[in-house]
């Protein structure tokens, strides 16, 4: 059976929070008010929290609050497991201790799903979840299986060079447009 593996991000900064499962479950339990069988609001399936704990939140075939028009909500949207990991991925990248933890899980779930990994953005339009810090790298990482300082600092390497092909692709657009620009104000005879 196919599934999306959807990571999120709590978008809270692991200075300012150290420790986010009750937060986000008392935050889930006033905004969705959705009990899981396992007893917690939390809206995704898993939630790894700053110190790599994991917990699981809802079954896989119970509905979240997360990925609308996959949260299982009704059988025929019932395509993803989304896991959450506690920090805010625009300011800091997700802990080794983190990383590993969802690299385990993903691992273990594959053996029973086939797993498509992406982010809350990449099912779902109009978000930026997990943060901008993630990266195309970054899935491929946690698809890999092995998770090292090595690892890491490739990850990072391949960070910076996806963000310069970025910068490289503006640049080009840039670049376009002033030539554009340039012509009209100077048309060829």
């Amino acid at each position: 059976m196919k599934k999306n593996f959807a990571i999120h991000h709590t978008a809270v900064s692991r200075t300012v929070q150290k420790r986010q499962l009750q937060p986000v479950d008392n935050h889930h339990k006033n905004k969705y008010n959705m009990l899981s069988s396992l007893g917690y609001y939390v809206g995704y399936n898993y939630f790894i929290d700053v110190d790599g704990t994991r917990t699981k939140a809802r079954e896989h075939d119970e509905e979240t609050a997360a990925n609308k028009g996959h949260n299982c909500d009704a059988s025929e949207r019932c395509d993803t497991i989304s896991v959450c990991l506690a920090g805010d991925f625009n300011k800091e990248h997700p802990l080794d201790v983190q990383t590993k933890e969802l690299q385990k899980l993903y691992h273990e779930l594959s053996k029973e799903f086939e797993l498509k990994v992406g982010g809350h953005r990449d099912i779902q339009a109009n978000r930026t979840c997990p943060g901008t810090l993630i990266q195309d790298s970054y899935y491929r990482l946690i698809a890999q299986g092995t998770t090292g300082d090595t690892d890491l600092e490739d990850l990072e390497k391949q960070r910076l060079i996806e963000e310069q092909a970025q910068e490289i692709k503006d640049l080009q657009q840039v670049i376009q447009q002033l030539i554009l620009w340039i012509k009209s104000y100077f048309p060829q005879k």
